[in-house]
């Protein structure tokens, strides 16, 4: 699990963490957030659950599951369109 430690809301540190985050001991005002969908980098802001850089907020990146599906989609309508296709064509 990929964990950004966060201090005075800022992400001071990026680390991989395997096992229950609750064992994970840090120093008093430090915190830890799992990070693993977002580009979180060292100096990126942290309020109320929300990474940001520069003010805008972090979005979270696809993860390679729903990435799969998203071009299953897109090869399920191209192959529809293409059997439409065929069919004017071949009428």
């Amino acid at each position: 699990m990929k964990l950004a430690v966060i201090e005075n809301n800022k992400v001071n540190n990026i680390i991989e963490f395997v096992g229950d985050p609750v064992t994970l001991h840090l120093p008093l005002g430090q915190l830890t957030w799992d990070c693993g969908t977002y580009a979180v980098a060292i100096g990126d802001d942290f309020l109320d659950g929300v990474f940001s850089r520069e003010g805008l907020a972090l979005e979270a990146q696809q993860t390679d599951a729903q990435k799969i599906e998203a071009l299953n989609t897109q090869i399920s309508d191209l192959q529809f369109a293409l059997t439409e296709v065929y069919e004017k064509v071949t009428v």
